[in-house]
């Protein structure tokens, strides 16, 4: 996987992205981020959020382009490059310009890769990527950030 910008440390503060930039990915991969997350994003906007992570991996809020692409590139790797090994003996560089996986990444714990399905379907639920698929589903953002977030109230948020 390629090494990623970091956006913080394990144990560090995370910053959530801005919507400026949520709504610059959201046109130029003509997706759309759930609502709770928007919501979410100004709610915490300037708040200091500690990632609960073990290890000493790079973890953090995706917040800008960047780092999307390079966390999308690694999913594209991980999900095809063995695959096209296994086929045809080689692998075709991946793009960071499209989505791979059929998620769009908000959040990354090291390789994992925390995401929204690229086509709404899911709503806000929260997808686990590692290695080569989905490994893990958190049923909302709430679920999803009692995890992996310290430092905050989550009060008024929906389960």
């Amino acid at each position: 996987m390629p090494q990623r910008p970091l956006s913080s440390r394990t144990g560090g503060v995370v910053k959530v992205p801005t919507l400026e930039f949520l709504e610059e990915v959201e046109r130029l991969y003509a997706v759309k981020f759930p609502a709770e997350y928007r919501a979410f994003c100004v709610r915490f906007q300037g708040v200091e959020l500690q990632a609960i992570s073990g290890g000493t991996r790079p973890v953090g809020f995706i917040t800008d382009l960047d780092t999307f692409r390079a966390v999308n590139t690694g999913v594209g790797e991980g999900q095809w490059g063995d695959l096209e090994r296994a086929i045809v003996g080689k692998e075709h560089p991946k793009d960071g310009h499209r989505l791979w996986g059929a998620i769009v990444p908000f959040f990354f714990d090291g390789t994992d890769v925390y995401a929204f399905s690229e086509d709404g379907s899911e709503g806000e639920k929260v997808l686990v990527w590692a290695v080569h698929c989905i490994v893990h589903a958190y049923p909302s953002l709430l679920a999803f950030a009692r995890t992996h977030l310290a430092g905050a109230d989550f009060a008024g948020m929906r389960d």
